[in-house]
């Protein structure tokens, strides 16, 4: 897949960004190491030493600590046809074929593939409140989590949000105008820029989305790294950035064995963090 850029945004999260890239590389089929690149920054010295574990840990893996983050980002994107967006508390669930990603991406009204979304999701995290998909269409496949498809525009919450950066997959084509033209200075800020705009720019070109019937990621909201907005999260002290930072320090990993193929409802859900 050396068609695909794939760019993991963190921040002061090496814990939870070493559970992000060992379940990527445990359940996505087709993705090549050299094609993964990690823009990050941290708040003092021990974070930045963290990171300095996790390169020589990930070799495979480009590591850019963030300088101007606009620049760092349009510099990663290296020609590429598609660019899949990470964020360090996406946590990935069940296995996944890249390549049915990028097919499902070929059709001309489809704007990207969401790895977070599903029917299984019901439930909107930020709002706390409950969501179901309306009207959708499938795909044909062999697979058992088949690709569904549906109007972003005529959906709510999560399903009428396609421009995210998560966990999901555009066409470089489609998106790098407004990466270039937008200004921005963290990843919640470009987000928030991109919803924002996503409705006059793609409202006729590009009115569907699309995911696998059952969502293969979600996200962690356990800590807040980031000042721009209040961002719903659990808030418990035991898993706040320096708590966890102890814990890595100690040579502990985040258990991925209780994570993996865990029933998921919405596309960010709490979960227990056990270490070993």
């Amino acid at each position: 897949m050396n068609e695909i850029q794939t760019i993991i945004f963190s921040r002061d999260r090496a814990l939870q960004l070493e559970l992000t890239i060992h379940s990527l590389f445990e359940n996505c089929l087709g993705l090549a190491y050299t094609n993964i690149k990690v823009i990050y920054t941290t708040s003092n010295v021990r974070h930045e030493n963290s990171y300095e574990v996790l390169k020589k840990r990930w070799q495979s893996i480009d590591f850019i600590k963030q300088n101007n983050f606009k620049q760092d980002l349009l510099n990663s994107i290296n020609n590429k046809k598609y660019i899949l967006f990470i964020v360090d508390d996406c946590i990935f669930t069940k296995e996944f074929e890249l390549s049915l990603c990028i097919k499902a991406l070929d059709y001309t009204y489809r704007l990207g593939f969401s790895l977070r979304l599903g029917l299984n999701i019901n439930y909107c995290y930020p709002v706390n409140k409950p969501q179901r998909l309306g009207f959708y269409g499938i795909d044909e496949s062999e697979q058992n989590n088949y690709i569904i498809t549906w109007d972003w525009r005529n959906e709510q919450f999560d399903f009428a949000y396609p421009l995210e950066l998560s966990s999901s997959l555009y066409k470089v084509e489609d998106i790098q105008r407004l990466l270039e033209e937008l200004e921005y200075e963290s990843p919640n800020r470009l987000e928030s820029h991109l919803s924002v705009v996503n409705y006059g720019v793609f409202n006729k070109s590009k009115p569907l989305m699309c995911s696998f019937s059952q969502s293969v990621a979600f996200c962690a909201p356990m800590n807040v790294v980031q000042r721009t907005y209040p961002n719903r999260n659990n808030g418990l002290e035991k898993y706040s950035p320096d708590k966890l930072l102890e814990i890595f320090e100690s040579g502990k990993y985040i258990d991925y064995k209780n994570i993996k193929n865990m029933k998921i409802h919405s596309p960010h859900q709490e979960v227990n963090f056990e270490f070993s």
